[in-house]
């Protein structure tokens, strides 16, 4: 049985990789969404086309996966050519016949959803600085007279955040 049987003929960018990183197979889709031909990306390993893995890190990754079993991140594949391509993955730990692999499905960014991963992470960033700081945040709408406070700005005022 060939457990790779499925990964050529999928219309996803779809990557089988061994525990060293390397790639054993890719979907037709994922080879030309990345610029190369199977043959040419099967002698690649993962930190070739992903700069955020390299080869000191894969190893830190690999046993993260082999204990969640399966992960979700964002990173950023590069072609051939050297443009990058922003990429959700769906990273599998599978085992099949007594050998392990990463079977990994990745999904090019919507420039929507990179839009609203860099929202996410500015608001995480200005949360973290504003309780680092021990400041609070006020905002009021005019338009429609809502505030919005942080709960460092009620009880900056004596006021717990529920009042």
């Amino acid at each position: 049985m060939n457990p790779f049987a499925t990964a050529q003929t999928s219309t996803a960018m779809l990557y089988w990789l061994s525990p060293e990183g390397r790639f054993l197979d890719a979907s037709d889709h994922a080879c030309r969404a990345i610029g190369y031909v199977r043959e040419e990306l099967l002698t690649l390993a993962i930190w070739d086309v992903d700069p955020n893995f390299p080869p000191d890190r894969w190893p830190d990754h690999w046993r993260e996966l082999r204990h969640a079993k399966t992960l979700y991140f964002q990173t950023t594949h590069r072609r051939k050519d050297g443009l990058p391509i922003p990429v959700e993955v769906s990273a599998h730990h599978v085992e099949l016949a007594g050998r392990e692999y990463n079977c990994a499905l990745a999904c090019p960014l919507t420039p929507q959803r990179q839009t609203e991963t860099a929202l996410r992470e500015s608001e995480e960033r200005l949360a973290l600085a504003l309780a680092v700081s021990g400041q609070g945040l006020y905002d009021l709408n005019l338009a429609t007279g809502q505030a919005i406070f942080s709960d460092a700005y009620a009880r900056m005022l004596g006021y717990e955040p529920s009042e």
